[in-house]
């Protein structure tokens, strides 16, 4: 599904509902920032503006390369702030501004005291603190000394995590290019190829089924399978009889990502390894079924977690899920501690695992849609090879 596809009804919508949270909450605006590739959503979603230039190195006269921002103000359309460059045909109607610019801090201030004179808006708030560089916190806070900044990252969060069904849609697309990116694996994970050789053939049937970019292929076998942060993603390591083969795929369709994950044996393996995989298989499937509309994810890992209590695998059990979207990783998660109640029109992505520490790891990974009355599996790929 291709960018420029989106109608230009969604974006109206989208400012709409923003605008009258703004207001609501008493702001005189807000500015969203966004983030080079996977921390883009922000800008993206109301803007239609993808960031194509990674973050560079930068003075006092070039900066903002990798990051962009939007103004958001009630009764008025949107004035996007690109640094560098920006593909026109993909921005939505109702951005009424454009500034390209190297030069993204001098840019923010301009665009403010044309909206609110010299001195600035009274109150405004800020979407992605986590991404707005402190560098441009400083310039703003010192040219506008009499300004309340506003954090109001919520707003936007909570209008991004329930997906409209145009998104559910784009999110269904990105879901086929993962399950064809799953049944590209299993077809060449197998004992006697390289690491790189497997992720070369996932990546290839993702592109063929619509992905419009491939971020990550972590591919990891034997006793790495047991290592997170391992670098390089895919080695030339080759794939040994009865391994266990576990992958990470993410990736874009449009502008929308897949998060998949398998784990499974390359042929036949022993006892401990098959019993592994067979439980995790068990465990998300136990973890789909636990996802209704008002359980907070702390409560769906906890209630998950006490299915096992008085086994072994209770102490080996990990709990782990996520939002998706516009990125990769969004509001909000599956895990011990976290409150935000699931509703009708999220979209996640569940990947709970079973770890067995010195042994090996079990995980399979699935996109699903939370419903009025429970989920729907968005990813179609069995969990274990058939």
């Amino acid at each position: 599904m291709a960018a420029r596809d989106i109608p230009d009804g969604e974006y109206r919508q989208r400012h709409a509902n923003l605008s009258a949270a703004v207001a609501a909450r008493g702001l005189d605006g807000l500015l969203a920032f966004s983030g080079y590739m996977e921390r883009e959503g922000h800008v993206l979603y109301l803007t239609g503006h993808r960031i194509v230039f990674p973050p560079w190195a930068s003075d006092d006269r070039r900066n903002g390369a990798g990051f962009s921002s939007c103004l958001v103000v009630p009764g008025q359309g949107i004035h996007l702030l690109a640094a560098f460059q920006t593909d026109r045909s993909t921005v939505a109607d109702t951005v009424v501004a454009i500034v390209e610019t190297m030069d993204l801090n001098t840019a923010l201030i301009a665009a403010l005291r044309g909206t609110y004179g010299p001195s600035g808006p009274r109150r405004l708030g800020i979407a992605g603190s986590d991404v707005l560089n402190v560098k441009a916190y400083r310039a703003l806070h010192d040219a506008f000394p009499g300004t309340e900044w506003v954090m109001a990252d919520d707003l936007l969060v909570s209008l991004r995590m329930v997906k409209s069904d145009y998104e559910q849609q784009c999110l269904r697309a990105a879901a086929r290019a993962a399950d064809a990116g799953i049944r590209a694996a299993w077809d060449a994970g197998v004992a006697g190829v390289a690491e790189k050789t497997v992720a070369r053939a996932v990546a290839a049937a993702c592109q063929d089924a619509g992905a419009d970019h491939v971020a990550r292929i972590r591919l990891r076998t034997g006793a790495d399978v047991l290592v997170s942060g391992r670098w390089p993603l895919a080695t030339d390591r080759t794939i040994a009889p009865g391994d266990l083969v576990y992958m990470d795929l993410l990736g874009w369709v449009g502008h929308y990502a897949f998060d998949v994950a398998r784990t499974w044996s390359a042929g036949p393996t022993d006892d401990v390894r098959q019993n592994l995989l067979t439980q995790s298989a068990n465990l998300l499937e136990r973890t789909i079924h636990a996802i209704r509309p008002g359980a907070t994810g702390d409560e769906v890992a906890r209630s998950v977690g006490a299915t096992y209590q008085g086994t072994p695998w209770f102490e080996r059990y990990e709990p782990m899920g996520h939002g998706i979207g516009i990125e990769c990783v969004e509001n909000p998660w599956i895990m011990p501690g976290s409150p935000i109640p699931l509703a009708a029109g999220m979209v996640l992505s569940l990947e709970p695992e079973f770890v067995i520490p010195g042994e090996a790891k079990g995980q399979q990974e699935d996109m699903v849609l939370v419903t009025p009355t429970g989920v729907e599996r968005l990813t179609e790929s069995p969990w274990l090879p058939t």
